[in-house]
């Protein structure tokens, strides 16, 4: 994908777009299966306890 968009605010956008897409699918997934994020600092989110 970075090649085939050379500026670096379009990618970055286009990035967080698909992260944040990502990220509600883990969710989704997390919470069905009862995961939770590891303790520590590059836990950023936690799935609800299910």
């Amino acid at each position: 994908m970075a090649r085939s968009v050379p500026d670096l605010l379009d990618y970055g956008q286009i990035k967080a777009t698909a992260t944040g897409i990502l990220m509600i699918a883990a969710e989704r997934w997390a919470a069905a299966t009862g995961r939770q994020s590891p303790p520590g600092p590059s836990a950023s989110r936690t799935a609800p306890a299910v």
